[in-house]
Order: structure tokens, then sequence, then C-alpha cells
């Protein structure tokens, strides 16, 4: 794919093929404290309350970037 295509997303509501996509948290948390742990799935508008900044402004238009989950913006690093 040359890097100024867009990928084709499938919609499952649109039940269509379609480039016209934006970004959306999805943040995996393993939790921990004296008591025992767990591990949470952080959604947009849950995540996006904590991380302060919605997903798209933490996007650099990469589609590659949002694939890697070892490539974190700073706003979510400071979460940390």
């Amino acid at each position: 794919m040359v890097e100024s295509e867009k990928p084709v997303f499938y919609c499952d509501v649109c039940r269509a093929n379609t480039t016209d996509v934006s970004p959306k948290y999805k943040l995996h948390l393993f939790v921990k404290d004296d008591t025992g742990s767990c591990q949470l799935m952080l959604l947009d508008t849950v995540a996006k309350t904590i991380i302060g900044e919605k997903a798209e402004t933490l996007w650099d238009g990469s589609y590659a970037e949002i694939e890697d989950p070892n490539i974190l913006p700073i706003p979510i690093k400071n979460c940390v």
C-alpha cells in the first residue's frame, strides 16, 4: 500500500467498506493493588476522560502507528 492511500475498513453498521474512519480509544489496563489485580478495557468515552484528549488529537495520520501497541503518545505515557 502506498503511504498516501487509505486502507479500507468494513463498517458493521452500514454493512459496507469505507475509508472514512476516525481513531477511537481502546486501552487495555492491568491494575494491581495490595488486594489483588484485574484487567480492564477502556473504550473511547471513558479513556478520553482519563487521558484528557481525544484519540483524534493524538493521531498523526499513520495507520501503522495505530496498530503498534508499543508506540504510545506522551499523554498516555504520562498516565502510567
